[in-house]
């Protein structure tokens, strides 16, 4: 096959030794809301007894020892921070920033972004299927965090967020 597709989060602060490894790599970058990313991982967290969970950014054993809104929070900020990092040494051809908001709003033209980005053609019945059902589900964090937990994560977010391009202030 002429490209090897690999989603694993945790991958994503190993960019510069993938590509050591896979000299020809394309790196895609879904760029998510923070804020909806901490939420998330909170959840998967809560759901296995508070253990650590997801992706381990440098210093990630540090978020260990503060609250589990602010470690979630400072995960993903760490983790992005890692990814921009590496993406700064790589040649254009091989890194590629996707928005969430945009590919869940317009997925199969995203995928088909994605695909002549990596040299893929997508077949059309094919890409009807792998965008069926996506949708944008950012709004949980925001409907279903307390609001002392949104105050928290737009502290810790929010100059991050608004460089990235995202509105520190919502809700």
């Amino acid at each position: 096959k002429p490209r090897f597709v690999n989603k694993c989060p945790g991958n994503s602060v190993r960019m510069d030794f993938l590509r050591e490894i896979f000299q020809d790599a394309i790196f895609i970058h879904i760029l998510r809301d923070g804020r909806a990313v901490a939420y998330s991982i909170m959840r998967s967290r809560l759901g296995h007894a508070g253990a650590y969970w997801s992706v381990k950014p440098p210093g990630w054993r540090n978020l260990l020892k503060v609250p589990l809104v602010d470690a979630c929070a400072l995960q993903w900020k760490m983790t992005v921070e890692a990814i921009l990092e590496s993406a700064e040494k790589l040649p254009r051809e091989q890194y590629m920033e996707v928005r969430y908001e945009e590919f869940a709003a317009r997925p199969a033209e995203i995928f088909r972004q994605v695909g002549d980005k990596c040299g893929l053609v997508w077949q059309d019945d094919l890409l009807q299927t792998i965008t069926a059902g996506i949708d944008n589900r950012n709004y949980k964090w925001q409907t279903e965090m307390q609001a002392a937990d949104i105050q928290t994560l737009n502290r810790l977010l929010g100059k991050f967020l608004e460089k990235l391009g995202y509105r520190k202030d919502s809700p």
